[in-house]
Parts: C-alpha cells; structure tokens; sequence
C-alpha cells in the first residue's frame, strides 16, 4: 500500500492525462530535480518567486546576482503588466532561471499618510530611479547588494490638460518616442506606449536573466 503514495496525477482540460506514484516511477519523487523534470512534460513550471519582508533583505544582503520585480497589488500599471506581456514572455522563457517578485504593498499604502516608510524602503532597495521617488513596476538587477541596472514599466511622466488628456513630458528612458505625445485617457497612453515598455522590459530580462 506504501508504494501507491504519494501519487501524481496530471489533469488537461479536465481529463487525466497521467498518474505516477512511487511504486512505479520513484524516479519523481526522489529530487526536486527529478518532479521538475517530469512535470515539464505538461506544464510551464513558474520561474517568479514571491518573497517576503525577510527574503527580502536576506537576497539584498547576498553575493549572488538576482532580479527582484517590485509590484503592489493596487498598481494599475502592475495589473497591465501582469495581465497582458509577463505570461506571454514566461511561456516564451519557460526554463529561466529564478528570479523574484515582492509585493510593496505595506510600503507604498504608507506613501502619503507616512512617506518616511516609503522613502527609507526606496532607499534600502535603491529604486528610487533618476529621483523619480521609488515607482512600481520596477525590475531590478543586482550584483550582490548593488543595483546595477533596472527595468521602470509605465510610469512616464504625465501632465494632465485641461481637457482631461494626458501629455508625455518625461520618461525614464532617454529614447521614448512619445514624449510631448497627448493621449485622451490614460488607457490610450497605456495602450500606445506598452509595446516600447514591453520591448524594454524583454531587452533588461534577456540581458541579465536569460
């Protein structure tokens, strides 16, 4: 009876496609090495890891190299991302290496009623880029505890008209091809612009993670 558990059984579509226990393929459970490998028959296996508070500072405290992605849960720009350009590239770059997302939520709620938690977290995590005071989406690449280099996904500089539009009058990337650009809502801006965010987005992952 021992040999039947654990059991693995793969569902697609609602239909069992296949079932392993350790009486017959024991190879699976032996390692994490040996599940991935299995598993990567049928599924995109997640590369992303969310990380909190502790992980946090003990990856910023490490020697090795990583990336961090800095979302918050109320962000506009982060659901954009997340929804329409982060699974398509992670079905593109299924094998990857890790890397990590932490969620700024505790931090960036505190922005208005206590900006000095906000400012101190920028700050210790360095993403406080060209002062534009620490926004998110940001992708950040370390050296060790060093921000070397770092992805800001939307979050252009935007002055809003009188009639509502927005105007393009800053962008952390010096070759944005739409500043001065007006925009009748922001969801025009967001759809405009999201193919050069993504192509940068896609040109730091490539360069630093893949």
């Amino acid at each position: 009876p021992h040999d039947n558990a654990p059991k693995l059984i793969v569902f697609k579509q609602g239909k069992m496609v296949a079932q392993e226990s350790r009486g017959n393929n024991a190879k699976v459970f032996a390692s994490e090495e040996g599940l991935d490998e299995y598993l990567k028959r049928y599924a995109f296996l997640p590369t992303m890891l969310k990380i909190n508070d502790a992980q946090l500072d003990n990856l910023l405290a490490s020697e090795t190299n990583k990336i961090i992605y800095y979302g918050w849960a109320l962000c506009g720009d982060c659901h954009y991302l997340e929804k329409h350009y982060l699974p398509v590239f992670l079905k593109k770059h299924p094998n990857q290496a890790y890397w990590y997302y932490f969620d700024t939520d505790f931090y960036r709620s505190k922005k208005m009623s206590e900006p000095e938690v906000w400012e101190n977290f920028v700050q210790k995590t360095g993403i406080n880029l060209k002062e534009n005071g620490g926004k998110v989406p940001t992708i950040a690449y370390y050296e060790g505890g060093e921000l070397k280099a770092a992805a800001v996904y939307f979050n252009d500089k935007l002055e809003k008209l009188e009639s509502g539009a927005y105007k393009v009058v800053a962008s952390y990337y010096s070759d944005a091809p739409f500043i001065n650009q007006v925009y009748e809502t922001y969801t025009a801006y967001q759809e405009a612009t999201a193919n050069f965010h993504n192509q940068k987005f896609a040109e730091f992952m490539e360069e630093h993670l893949l």
